[in-house]
């Protein structure tokens, strides 16, 4: 999920973009029934930002520019989003918001399964460049992961996939 956040992000802006979600579906004549369960097949945030002329580009200018554009990024070490310090809080704010909203669902579609992008500027655990990872994001999924795994059996939060 790749909706645009707040600065700083909260749990409610994941929220707000999930029932944005269930309600363009059910615009399109697909109503998902309350209740149902949804998956999260990415989530992150890259770092990266949209120019006047609609290009992207990384590292964003700013953090608002960041957190408009969630799913912009890089795969190029030279454009790591993550040495700027501003953009590291915004990155970790967004990692927290989403896992506060993924312990304590506020929607009415519960979220059963969440996973992280592992890719570039997106990827927390530095699979492939280490030099994108950032240890107390990884830290943070790992405590929730920890805390979600006795209520997963009756559905009340969910996990973030992809641990180290």
């Amino acid at each position: 999920m790749y909706q645009k956040l707040g600065v700083p992000p909260r749990a409610g802006d994941i929220a707000a973009s999930v029932e944005q979600f269930v309600a363009e579906f059910s615009e399109m004549g697909c109503a998902l029934p309350e209740g149902k369960p949804l998956h999260f097949v990415e989530f992150g945030i890259g770092g990266g930002g949209q120019r006047p002329d609609e290009t992207f580009h990384a590292p964003a200018a700013t953090v608002e520019a960041a957190a408009r554009t969630p799913f912009v990024g890089t795969d190029k070490l030279e454009e790591n989003p993550w040495r700027s310090v501003e953009l590291v809080r915004l990155r970790r704010q967004t990692y927290g918001a989403f896992c506060d909203f993924l312990a304590r669902p506020i929607t009415d579609h519960p979220v059963h399964a969440a996973y992280s992008w592992s890719y570039g500027s997106w990827d927390v655990h530095g699979l492939v460049h280490p030099a994108f990872a950032d240890e107390e994001i990884a830290h943070r999924i790992q405590k929730h992961n920890r805390a979600a795994m006795p209520q997963r059996s009756s559905g009340d939060a969910a996990r973030v996939a992809l641990e180290r």
